[in-house]
């Protein structure tokens, strides 16, 4: 992904310092997990603010920053100018992995009691109908048929669209996921394509 083509993905970004043609190979919001030639999004946070942590970003070799205030970070890399920092860094997972939930079927349960047994009981469904089912949630990731460790219940937008991308490649076509209020009101599921949407309960 090109810095043009996240550009024309996303209208509300502007390109403040920098060559629209650098290629971008990564998405990170944490600093300590820039790669080399990646974009960094300075998130603002409760407790920190991303802001703080362009020169470390830049240090690990991050191509270009996404603020949302004009600042001046180090020489050396792209700025880019967003009003919402989430929404655009959704926007750009998406777009870096190619939208992989537009080649999955996703259902995505949200509520504030019931997601996980919802969830577990529409991929058991799915299973019994012969379709490879991925799961994000609560308890575990299932990806391929193997469990992994989870941090949230909704991952952040890069880890989520990365997430979509193994599925694809273990051979899930069919996700189900549990979608918190959190998770939608931090645009980690934005630029998601959502087959079937189910509400437990409020």
């Amino acid at each position: 992904m090109t810095i043009d083509q996240l550009l024309r993905a996303d209208r509300g970004l502007e390109l403040l310092r920098g060559d629209a043609a650098t290629v971008l190979s990564s998405v990170a919001y944490d600093s300590r997990q820039v790669k080399p030639g990646g974009i960094f999004f300075a998130l603002p946070g409760q407790r920190h603010d991303g802001h703080g942590f362009l020169s470390a970003a830049v240090a690990a070799g991050a191509a270009a920053v996404c603020v949302e205030r004009n600042v001046s970070p180090p020489s050396g890399v792209a700025v880019i100018l967003a009003a919402d920092a989430r929404r655009s860094m959704a926007t750009a997972a998406a777009e870096l992995h190619g939208h992989p939930s537009r080649r999955l079927h996703v259902t995505g349960v949200t509520g504030t009691k019931g997601k996980t047994t919802t969830t577990h009981l529409i991929r058991a469904i799915a299973a019994r109908h012969g379709h490879q089912t991925g799961l994000i949630g609560t308890i575990h990731n299932i990806i391929g048929g193997r469990a992994e460790a989870v941090k949230h219940t909704t991952p952040e937008a890069p880890d989520l669209q990365s997430i979509f991308s193994r599925m694809l490649a273990a051979g899930d076509r069919r996700v189900v996921m549990e979608v918190s209020s959190h998770a939608l009101a931090l645009h980690r599921v934005d630029d998601t394509r959502f087959a079937v949407g189910a509400l437990t309960n409020i």
